[in-house]
């Protein structure tokens, strides 16, 4: 490529000639030629390309660890960051900036698109896993840190929190037998042993990007709200879930609206194999032909109750298809009106495309997907053309289908393909192409996927802390009776208005300041209140580049701020 550029920068007859240069260079220079004109065309909304579809699942052992990467190492920046705040502890800079050096690498296509060769992929696992291992340590450091300098009248577990809202979550951490966990009112929390052996326990109103302690204490675990499975039903506070015979969802009806969220006669949560051989750019594309021929994955070799307690009950079903074996753990909380379908998948298939089908009745045209900081609607019909081409497109951790009555949202852990067409949310869980890479993910997978009913339309709905839930885990770190200078409960920061995400908290790249983003999720101009849970010296809003600060007043450590629809703001504060 360069070689040719450097004889059209010569000139070659029949052809324009060439330079080679800088594209910034190129770029401002195009913006003083164009300037002050009323011609120039703009895009509105999505630019959808309308090629390489199969990118968005194909290799799904790198989509994974960029998932859990890129969230590891936002969980790393908050909790570090916290930890100097308040102890003074070292933030360690320089090993963050080169694990991110590593994640924005593996971006790189033709390594995340999944289209590149099996020793890419060889290279790409090796340092994915580097620095998971490495960003754990950093997190365990951090955490030690915090947990040194809470006071702590009990033997505790100190619950860290680094999502921007405050929390009621599962937690699952390593308890001794014989004891149980306490609210700060010494009530007991509900506490069960899971089938891996660990100990879960509901975490009540854990502030966000903050901590709470909650104390163990000798006694029996609060053990009220057991959830049964009988006769091939489920029920909750939230859900009566029932199964048929193959253990496909034939019910689903969410108590809070009365609805019933598949049409009559249609099965939730079905697995489909579709045949998925494009003509040509194997690992590349989708075709808008894959769903000619499928299979239906109905087969049930067991099914058990492997969980039962008051936090949740978990039933394992095992499905064998071809040479492979598909492991489906469903759990049903009692206090989460979520219903999480984990898998453990042995894939031994070769130019299969794996989907999920979710049928819903809602009279809508359009779906919502989460997109980084923001969501976006696309069509669900194929009315034209540009409709029927996006069969296949990009979503991070959820879809929804939603009137103004009644939505149902999909979520996921680490998936990145959708196709949600004429009421049908259909995520790709797996392909496995034979080009480049001959061996493609005909590997053992783990990945979670989520359903979310709810009221009303998608921006009245709590998707988007529940999208966010599913992916960052809770931290947990058990303590034993100590002395400190820190509270039992902090929060660094929190909005007062519920489409506010408080996102990223960093350290600024020039100074010790905290970088604070934080973006509006629901198209709406708002008002809030940020609450800072520490003396404020002083707040600047500046752009992604942490440049041209701009003061904003702060008053008893609160700050009123204004969002437009979508915008993403930065802060720099200094504590």
């Amino acid at each position: 490529m360069l070689e040719n550029g450097v004889r059209m920068a010569k000139g070659v007859p029949g052809c324009p000639q060439v330079k080679m240069e800088f594209a910034r260079d190129y770029f401002d220079r195009l913006a003083e030629e164009v300037k002050g004109s009323d011609r120039l065309p703009t895009w509105a909304g999505e630019l959808y390309l309308e090629f390489h579809r199969g990118t968005l699942t194909a290799q799904a052992r790198n989509k994974k660890y960029n998932r859990k990467s890129e969230l590891l190492y936002h969980d790393a920046e908050t909790l570090c960051k916290l930890a100097q705040v308040l102890t003074g502890a070292q933030y360690p800079a320089e090993e963050i900036l080169e694990a991110w050096k590593i994640i924005l690498l593996n971006q790189f296509h033709d390594i995340i698109p999944g289209s590149s060769i099996a020793a890419v992929y060889e290279d790409s696992k090796e340092q994915y896993e580097k620095i998971l291992a490495d960003g754990r340590n950093i997190i365990d450091n951090a955490l030690t840190s915090l947990t040194d300098g809470i006071r702590v009248e009990n033997d505790s577990v100190v619950v860290f929190n680094t999502l921007g809202f405050e929390r009621t979550d599962v937690v699952f951490c390593d308890i001794a037998d014989g004891l149980c966990v306490c609210d700060t009112d010494g009530t007991a929390l509900p506490q069960q042993k899971t089938y891996d052996g660990k100990t879960a326990f509901l975490a009540k109103n854990v502030p966000a990007k903050g901590y709470k302690t909650f104390a163990l204490k000798e006694g029996t675990p609060c053990t009220c709200g057991t959830l049964e499975f009988d006769d091939n039903t489920v029920d909750n506070a939230f859900y009566t879930v029932t199964f048929d015979a193959n253990m496909n969802i034939t019910s689903l009806l969410h108590k809070a609206s009365g609805r019933l969220v598949a049409p009559a006669g249609q099965l939730l949560n079905r697995l489909i194999a579709y045949e998925d051989r494009p003509h040509n750019h194997e690992a590349w594309d989708i075709k808008c032909y894959y769903n000619e021929k499928y299979w239906y994955i109905d087969d049930v070799t067991s099914c058990e109750v492997v969980e039962k307690g008051a936090v949740r009950t978990v039933i394992r079903v095992v499905r064998p298809f071809n040479l492979s074996t598909i492991t489906q753990y469903f759990v049903f909380y009692t206090a989460n009106d979520r219903i999480d379908v984990l898998y453990d998948v042995d894939w031994k298939e070769k130019n299969i495309a794996l989907k999920a089908d979710y049928p819903v009745d809602v009279n809508t045209v359009k779906a919502t997907f989460d997109i980084q900081f923001g969501n976006l609607e696309r069509t669900t019909h194929s009315n034209t053309t540009w409709d029927f081409a996006q069969f296949e497109v990009c979503g991070h951790k959820w879809a929804d289908l939603s009137d103004n009555s009644f939505g149902f949202s999909v979520l996921n852990d680490c998936k990145y393909g959708w196709a949600v067409k004429d009421g049908h949310i259909k995520p790709t869980l797996l392909r496995c192409a034979t080009t480049p890479n001959h061996l493609q993910d005909r590997e053992r997978h783990t990945f979670a996927f989520a359903m979310y009913a709810h009221c009303g339309a998608v921006a009245n709905s709590d998707v988007v802390n529940q999208g966010y839930s599913l992916n960052v885990p809770l931290y947990a770190k058990a303590v034993a009776a100590h002395d400190g200078n820190l509270a039992n409960k902090f929060s660094l920061i929190a909005a007062d208005a519920g489409n506010i995400c408080i996102e990223t908290v960093k350290k600024a790249e020039d100074s010790d300041a905290v970088i604070v983003r934080i973006y509006e999720t629901w198209n709406k101009a708002t008002d809030t209140v940020l609450s800072f849970g520490k003396e404020v010296r002083s707040v600047s809003e500046c752009n992604l580049l942490e440049e041209k600060d701009e003061a904003l007043k702060v008053c008893d450590n609160k700050l009123q701020i204004r969002f437009r629809p979508f915008e993403i703001k930065t802060l720099k504060i200094t504590f």
